[in-house]
């Protein structure tokens, strides 16, 4: 179980989700059989994190009646008024994240300020993380600007203080937060949040762009907005993908990510002079 839990976690850092899923899919298996045999709370517990592990994958592939079957799941397993706060915290921020991509931002706002008081009483702060980036989408998503930038100053003190110290986290908050100053037109407060994260995600993947995919979509959008057509133009002459590695791509992630990698794509070689790339 630890060596799977360990697996499904790295196949996710190499943005291969699906295969991350098959995985963790494993796992709950495991201990939904070790829990019929021998029922523990510690068991019934590791059961529960396991499947929101799976709901919060599902949502990251637009998957939401999986995701959702999964929540359910976890709430059946055990009555979630007896769960810990880790579980708490994870639990809300998965509805949170469900209710979000269905288009229901005012309920996602509520399960997000859940998950941020159960993170923060459990002294979780990579899930406190989560939950402040999730506000930040909810509250732009409502067109609440005070809002999402108040969660986006909370987020980046959270990074200031170095209370999340895996790279990867460090580098999902930075998303959110330059992800948030775009969406509300900031981009010359956010460009140097997304240089900083398009730098430590070739630290951390190299030059592979599966695993990254989003990160550079962002500082695309990003380059485009501002002007930095030669930057951009010159990291798509060394990385972008052919045909195998985009297959490798539709593979990990949803078709709304491949359709903005060609539109952006399409968008720097149009401007660049090159009529041949962008067709």
């Amino acid at each position: 179980r630890e060596v799977l839990a360990t697996v499904a976690g790295l196949w996710e850092k190499l943005g291969d989700l699906p295969r991350a899923g098959q995985v963790q899919a494993r796992l709950t298996g495991l201990w939904a059989a070790e829990q019929a045999r021998r029922p523990t709370p510690a068991g019934t517990a590791a059961l529960v994190q396991s499947q929101l592990h799976e709901a919060r994958r599902a949502v990251l592939m637009e998957r939401l009646a999986a995701a959702e079957r999964h929540l359910r799941a976890a709430e059946q397993t055990a009555p979630r008024a007896g769960w810990p706060p880790a579980g708490r915290a994870l639990a809300e921020l998965q509805w949170g994240d469900f209710e979000l991509h269905g288009g229901r931002s005012s309920p996602a706002v509520g399960h997000f300020e859940a998950a941020l008081e159960w993170a923060r009483a459990g002294g979780d702060p990579l899930v406190e993380a989560q939950a402040l980036a999730g506000l930040q989408r909810a509250q732009v998503a409502l067109r609440r600007p005070a809002e999402a930038l108040a969660a986006q100053r909370a987020l980046a003190g959270l990074v200031a203080q170095a209370r999340l110290r895996q790279p990867q986290a460090r580098q999902d908050a930075q998303f959110q937060m330059a992800t948030t100053l775009f969406q509300l037109g900031r981009y010359a407060e956010g460009w140097p949040l997304a240089e900083q994260m398009a730098a430590g995600a070739d630290a951390l993947y190299g030059p592979a762009l599966r695993g990254q995919l989003r990160t550079r979509l962002l500082w695309l959008k990003y380059g485009l907005q501002l002007g930095r057509n030669e930057a951009m133009s010159a990291w798509l002459r060394v990385h972008e993908p052919d045909a195998a590695q985009l297959a490798e791509l539709q593979a990990g992630y949803p078709d709304s990510d491949l359709t903005d990698w060609h539109r952006l794509g399409a968008r720097v070689w149009a401007v660049a002079g090159d009529a041949a790339r962008a067709a």
